[in-house]
Parts: structure tokens; sequence; C-alpha cells
């Protein structure tokens, strides 16, 4: 065993010796990831004293000496591989100690010249990970503290770096100010001003002049998004440490009380234009409203009247996107909501009771808007008469209830938002996105709240299909939406699957297969909607159709299940082997259950 380990020592000191060649070189940096990826994966599991780090360290001194006797600069991949070599061995407090009484670091930094700003991305991202490893120690801590390097991570985080640089820049501002906190708030409240600089009041008052008319939004969104999406990030792992780790809002309230984050961002929300610009502004609000309630919560001074205003603030973001016509702003803002509330939600006593006496859930409030672009849909081109509507006494009491579980408030941005929906031109798009992100939230659902959002889905589909039936001509505009109904039949996929809805959630689920059924008989639709509906049915039969219940269902001629037979029989000899392919699975699984109720 040991003379294996000193093997394979061998081996990686003489690679790291390749490396220090002036004629080596690598056109592939991936095999410098994946050896990175080995050394820190064997210092998680495997114990200090069996592998020898001391390897690295040693490598890191003698790589130095050698380009700073040689005045060489190395390739940017042997740069960042330095670096992020030198960030996996500084996490040990010893190790740094050791390095750092030599000076390594100022001379490293120096040689991969990784405060410039024409550096490759990659050294960038090492230098990052690097004053990122020193935050792991006391030690590092205090060097990070006597030195402005900091400034140079700030500073790639607010210039247009790539996607990798910006996160892992976020997450080390974010990371300093928690780790100085405690011992250096000075400095701390030095971090936040150089952060808050670019929204100063100077800022606001250059662009709201009269010299600066000319200037467009976009660049104005250019000059202070990056800044506005640093603190949004922030101010968001902030949140999530006080709920998940129960730490104190003291970072929080620098930017709140100290720099008057909340009239700035109100400031420079009354003129912002651009939709970018105006969702960073109110992800920013939104954070900052759940963080002064969560302070509420902590100190014991919540009080009814407050609660009622912040969340009377967070619906105004709403209407300001709405008001502006920023559609996905909305959207975004509800699954940004959703995720807060869940988070802390359990915290904060109910903002009101309904006329049944029943509290109302804020959280209930973001769904129904979540839900109006579907309904919308409906509304703009189903057309449901009001005859047939009226005899559906499951669909009234469906809508009763979402009056009950909105404020007055929320109704009226609701009328607001039907409004601004029914009038768009893509409603088809904009329904789309709203499904995209009700299945991003629903992790954030429980049980009933799924299966308000999967009442919305069988009522979408059911008008559908009762529209062509009174109007065969809409069938041409419905098939061309293939993304929206494919996402659709998604969502009842995994809402049936993943909250295992039953018709003691929603009566509603004792017509999914029928209306499935009444889809797939319009023989224009597309193959992948077909496969799709399909799937639809093998799921109601699994989940709405057991072989017991299915013994109770009427077998007359107009029953859906008289229909089942002739229906796979056609589908399993389509012309696509896609379709073939679904119902076959449909008839594998009405086998498997005959055969396992036997």
């Amino acid at each position: 065993m040991e003379s294996n380990l000193l093997q394979h020592q061998a081996k990686i000191q003489q690679l790291l010796q390749k490396f220090l060649e002036p004629d080596f070189e690598i056109k592939n940096d991936t095999y410098l990831s994946r050896l990175l990826t080995h050394f820190s994966a064997q210092e998680k599991t495997v114990d200090a004293t069996v592998v020898d780090y001391s390897i690295f360290s040693d490598w890191l001194v003698q790589a130095v000496s050698v380009w700073e006797a040689n005045n060489t600069n190395p390739s940017f991949n042997i740069s960042s591989f330095t670096l992020n070599l030198a960030g996996l061995v500084s996490k040990n407090e010893n190790t740094f100690g050791a390095l750092n009484a030599e000076n390594l670091y100022s001379k490293l930094i120096q040689i991969v010249r990784a405060r410039h700003p024409e550096v490759a991305p990659s050294v960038k991202l090492g230098y990052i990970k690097l004053l990122s490893s020193f935050l792991e120690h006391k030690s590092g801590i205090e060097w990070i503290v006597a030195c402005n390097m900091w400034e140079d991570v700030l500073r790639f985080s607010l210039t247009n770096q790539t996607i990798y640089i910006t996160r892992e820049g976020y997450k080390f501002m974010s990371k300093i100010l928690e780790k100085t906190i405690d011992q250096h708030e000075e400095f701390c409240h030095t971090v936040v001003k150089q952060i808050m600089s670019p929204l100063s009041e100077n800022s606001y008052k250059s662009v709201t002049s009269g010299d600066m008319l000319e200037i467009s939004d976009e660049i104005i969104y250019q000059n202070l998004s990056p800044t506005l999406q640093l603190v949004g990030d922030i101010l968001e792992y902030f949140l999530e440490s006080v709920l998940f780790a129960h730490n104190d809002c003291r970072i929080v309230l620098i930017f709140l009380r100290d720099f008057h984050l909340d009239q700035r961002i109100c400031n420079f929300m009354m003129i912002a234009q651009n939709k970018y610009l105006i969702f960073d502004l109110g992800k920013i609000m939104f954070i900052m409203q759940f963080l002064e309630l969560y302070n509420g919560v902590i100190s014991g001074n919540l009080k009814m009247a407050y609660v009622k205003t912040s969340i009377r603030k967070i619906m105004s973001i709403f209407r300001t996107n709405i008001s502006k016509g920023y559609f996905e702003n909305v959207m975004k803002l509800c699954y940004y909501g959703q995720f807060y509330w869940n988070l802390m939600g359990y915290k904060i006593p109910c903002v009101k009771m309904n006329k049944d006496n029943e509290p109302i859930s804020f959280a209930n409030q973001l769904l129904v808007i979540q839900m109006l672009p579907i309904f919308a849909l409906e509304m703009k081109y189903c057309h449901v008469d009001s005859a047939s509507a009226s005899t559906d006494e499951f669909r009234d009491q469906y809508v009763q209830k979402l009056f009950t579980m909105m404020c007055e408030n929320t109704v009226r941005i609701a009328y607001c938002w039907r409004d601004f929906l029914t009038a768009q031109p893509n409603l088809f798009e904009i329904a789309t996105k709203g499904l995209i992100y009700m299945m991003k939230s629903r992790k954030y659902y429980p049980r009933e709240r799924a299966a308000m959002a999967f009442q919305s889905f069988v009522y979408a589909l059911k008008d559908v299909m009762r529209s062509i039936k009174s109007d065969p001509a809409k069938l041409n505009l419905y098939a061309q939406e293939v993304n929206f109904f494919s996402l659709l039949f998604d969502a009842f996929v995994v809402f049936i699957e993943e909250f295992q809805i039953t018709w003691r959630d929603s009566v509603e689920t004792i017509c999914v297969m029928s209306i499935s059924f009444d889809f797939l008989t319009v023989p224009a639709w597309p193959t992948k909607l077909v496969v799709k509906a399909l799937k639809l049915v093998n799921v109601s039969i699994v989940k709405y159709m057991s072989p017991n219940l299915a013994l109770l269902v009427d077998r007359t001629t107009d029953s859906t299940m008289a229909v089942l037979g002739p229906l796979l029989h056609t589908k399993l000899h389509d012309m696509t082997w896609e379709v073939r392919d679904s119902a076959l699975e449909v008839v594998c699984t009405i086998s498997h259950m005959s055969n396992t109720s036997k």
C-alpha cells in the first residue's frame, strides 16, 4: 500500500515538473481541469495522513521561484491551474501560513497577471477561487482585510465577464461580508459602500438630469444592471442564510439602513423603462420586504399592519410590471415569491381572513397570477358560452374558490393582468411561459395548491376541445401551438405523478381520460401532441382507472371506456412509429393491470 502511494506521488511530481519546462504546452485544458478535480476529490475523501499534499505546496514554491528567476509568465492554462491548485492547498490554515510567510501569494498573483483586466477569463476565475479559499480560516480572512485584492473581484463582478466569473464573484462578495462582520464590521461598511457606489444619489441625479435625457434606457440598464444583480444575489444569499442557519441580519441592515437601499431602489424604479432593469429592481424590492418581515419575526415586533404593508409593497411590483407590459417579469417574480414565501411563510401570521373566516395565503395570491395566462387564453380563443358554463357546477365551485383565496388588492391586479393578456397577439407564447414557471414553482406548492393548478389544466384542455366542436375551423389555430399543448400535457402528467392527485383533491380527475380521448379523436393533431396525449391516457389508466373502479364504469356506447379499444386499434396502425409505440405502452399497461388484479 505504501509503495503504491509513493509511486502515485512520484508520478504527480514528475507531471508537475513538466509544467515548468519552458517549451511545454497544453492545447486542451480539459486535462488540467480533470487533474484538479481528482486532487480535490482526494482531499475530501482521503485521510490527510495517508496522502502527503506537501508536494503541491513545495511545487508552488518552486514554480514561483523558477518563473521569477527566468522573468517569464506561464501560459494562461498553466496560470489557471496554478491558481486553482494554490486555492486547493490554501484551505488548510497551516499551509496558508507557511506559503504566506514566503510571500508566495503576492508573487504568484503578479507573475500570472491575475489582476490585469485583459487576462484570460480562466485566470480570473482561478484568482477568485484562490481568494475564496482564504475565507476558510482566520489567517486568510485577516490577509483579505489587510489587502485590497477583494476590489479586483468586485470589479470582475461588475464588468462583462463570463457567467462563471460572475457567479463566483457574487459568491465571494457574499461570503467576505459574512466572514468579516464579527471582527471587522468597519471593513464590511467599506465593502458595501463600494458595492453601492453605482447606485449613489449622484448617479440617480445624473440619470434624471436634463443633460442625460439623450441617454437611452438600454445604456442606463447596462450601467446599473451588474450592481443590481450583485446586490440582489447578496441579499438572497443572506435571506437563505438567516432562514436556514439562523444567522443575524447585520449585513442586510447595512444595506437597508446605512445606505438607504430601499429608497434608492424605489427612485430608480420610478424612472426605469427597460424590462430587465425593472426585474432586477423588483427582485431586490422583493427580497428586502421578506428580510424586513423576517427581522420583525425574530425581534418579536411583527405587527399585522406591518405585514399588510409589506405585502402591499410586494404586490405593487406586479402592478408596475403589468402596467409596463412586461409579462415575463410577472412570471419570474411569481416564481421568486413562491420560493421566498416557502422559506419563511410559516413564520408569518396570516394576512387576512376571508368571509368564511379562513386564512388568506400570500402564496395563493401568486398562484392566481401565475394561472391567469391560461384563463386569459380560454377567454380569448375558446369563448365558452354562458349556458354551458352555468351547467358546469364543478367549474363554478372552482371559480368561487379562486375568489375566496384572493385579497381585494389581488382581485384588482388580476383584472388588470387579464385585460393586458387578452389584448396580446402572442398569448399562446405568454401562456407557455406561464406553464414553464408553474412547473418550476411546483416544488414550492403544497398538495392543495398543486390541485388548484391541476384544475386549471383540466379546464384549459376541456375548453379547447369544446371550442373545436362548436367551431372546427379553430383546429388550425390550435394545431400550430405545439409548444403550448406539449407543455400542457407534460404538466398534467408531472402534477398527477408527483402530487398523487386523486378525486379527493380534485373532482376534475374523473374527466381527464375522457378529455384526452376527445383530443385523440381529432385526426389533425401533430404527432408530438398525439404521443403526449397517449402518455396522459396511460397515466390516467394507472391513477384513475384501477381494475376495481373500472368495473363501475358505464359501458354504454358513449362511455369513454367503450371507445378505448377502437381508439387504441387505430393508433396501433398509425403511420408514425412514435404513435404506435405510445399506443402499445397503453395496451401493456392495461394488460399488466389485468394480470395483477387477478
